[in-house]
């Protein structure tokens, strides 16, 4: 989302999020008040991350404070194939999930979040015309990078050189299939409140990543599973083409021809024996955080719905 306001400054957030309760809010109004900006652009997946009208409201909110005179807000797309996949390793990593893949797939299927009419419809609602939809495909972005083609698109020119860019790369086969079985015995024997999870989960992606510096990125699926993939969200996707993408990039939801069959993944049954020793040392290493988070956390409440 970007608004201009009273300056010739570019402040930008990657953090941007609907902060709890008034205080959060002033807290930030001051924050961008402080900094003057011309212009300013909040960016975070969580405006789409779950579907709600709040967050639009939220951001119609700000901008309204703001007395922001012009307002763009700029969402990107990319096939839904690509997205669960991304998702599930990300909420693996982070042990917000701990099934496999074809459990999260039929999950997903059903998850609104990735049914884009619907995703959008309250950002449409609110901002109407100020809303703009753009493939997120290397081919078809400025520059081939999401950073340049948003500075673009947002009538911002070139992003500077100085701009921290947050790198996310895909974890590992190995890391990915060895984090969710971590996680899951966690779960399994109630430890979420007992363990801190979130620091476990840190510790151990940093200790997975460092043993196996080779891991390929995690990669699972198969042209099959694209197809059916495809196929779910196919009349969805035409809708959402004809009203949000002026007709154009249908391709963009086409199942490529020479998707790879290849896969990168990793199993216990599979494992040698010196990743099945690896993998216990990081068993032991969870439990010995036993009784070192003081509160519970709220991966109990994940844990019945782990999807």
């Amino acid at each position: 989302m970007a608004s201009g306001t009273s300056s010739s400054r570019v402040w930008l957030s990657t953090r941007g999020r609907c902060r709890g309760g008034r205080e959060g809010e002033q807290e930030l109004l001051e924050e961008i008040r402080a900094a003057s900006p011309g212009t300013l652009v909040l960016s975070a997946e969580r405006f789409t991350s779950r579907v709600s009208p709040r967050r639009a409201r939220w951001a119609e909110w700000l901008c309204t404070h703001l007395d922001a005179r012009r307002v763009q807000v700029i969402g990107y797309v990319r096939p839904q194939w690509e997205y669960i996949e991304s998702a599930y390793a990300q909420r693996t990593k982070a042990g917000l999930t701990w099934v496999d893949l074809e459990r999260h797939l039929h999950s997903a299927l059903a998850d609104s979040k990735y049914d884009y009419p619907t995703v959008f419809g309250a950002w449409r609602r609110t901002f109407g015309d100020a809303l703009e939809i753009r493939p997120y495909a290397p081919e078809l972005l400025v520059g081939r990078d999401v950073v340049e083609d948003f500075w673009h698109a947002a009538g911002l020119g070139s992003p500077p050189s100085s701009l921290d860019r947050h790198r996310n790369p895909r974890t590992g086969a190995k890391a990915t299939e060895m984090l969710r079985v971590l996680r899951s015995l966690l779960a399994d024997y109630r430890l979420d409140g007992l363990v801190p999870v979130r620091q476990v989960m840190r510790r151990a992606q940093r200790r997975v990543e460092a043993e196996f510096p080779d891991d390929e990125p995690f990669r699972a699926l198969t042209p099959e599973l694209v197809a059916r993939i495809a196929e779910s969200f196919r009349a969805s996707n035409a809708t959402f083409v004809r009203d949000y993408l002026g007709g154009q990039h249908t391709s963009l939801f086409e199942p490529p021809a020479d998707f790879p069959s290849a896969v990168a993944t990793w199993s216990l049954e599979r494992a040698s024996s010196e990743e099945l020793e690896f993998l216990g040392e990081l068993v032991v290493e969870a439990l010995s955080a036993l009784g070192s988070s003081s509160r519970p956390l709220r991966d109990g409440a994940v844990a019945r719905h782990p999807g």
